[in-house]
C-alpha cells in the first residue's frame, strides 16, 4: 500500500474502515482502500437543477427538496466522489444538511410564487474525498 501511494502519479486518499467492532483497548482490524482524488466538480459547476411548485404546501417542498438533494448526491456519487456510508442505514452518502438548514432552503422556496427552479453549483472545485 505505502509503494502504490508514494508512486502515484495523482493525489490519493486512503479510507479506513474498521471491519468490524472490537472491545477498548483491543486491536481493530482495518481495511485500507485508496481512492484517486481527481476534481469532481470544478467551481461554479451546475451539479443539478429541478423544478418545484412554490405554491405546495410545505411538507410537499420539503419531500421534493429532500429528492432533490438525494439526487444531487447520487450524481456526485457515479462521478467518483467517495462516499461515507451511513451507520444508520448502511447506505453511501455525501453531503449533508441538518434541519435548520433545511428548513431555510425550504423557506427560500415557499416565499416565490408559483413554478421555481432550483440549482446545485458547486462553490468551490471539489475533489473526490470532499464531503
Amino acid at each position: 500500500m505505502v509503494h502504490k501511494l508514494t508512486n502515484s502519479d495523482s493525489p490519493v486518499c486512503v479510507l479506513a474502515l474498521a471491519v468490524s467492532n472490537s472491545p477498548e483497548n483491543e486491536p481493530a482490524a482495518i481495511d485500507f482502500q485508496p481512492f484517486n482524488d481527481w476534481l469532481v466538480y470544478p467551481k461554479g459547476r451546475q451539479i443539478g437543477t429541478r423544478k418545484m411548485n412554490a405554491g405546495e404546501e410545505p411538507e410537499k417542498i420539503y419531500l421534493d427538496m429532500m429528492a432533490f438533494l438525494k439526487d444531487v448526491g447520487q450524481s456526485a456519487i457515479e462521478r467518483g466522489m467517495i462516499p461515507r456510508i451511513d451507520p444508520s442505514s448502511g447506505t453511501p452518502e455525501v453531503g449533508s444538511l441538518n434541519w435548520p438548514e433545511l428548513v431555510r432552503l425550504v423557506e427560500k422556496v415557499r416565499v416565490h410564487q408559483g413554478k421555481v427552479r432550483i440549482t446545485a453549483m458547486a462553490l468551490d472545485d471539489t475533489k473526490a474525498s470532499i464531503r
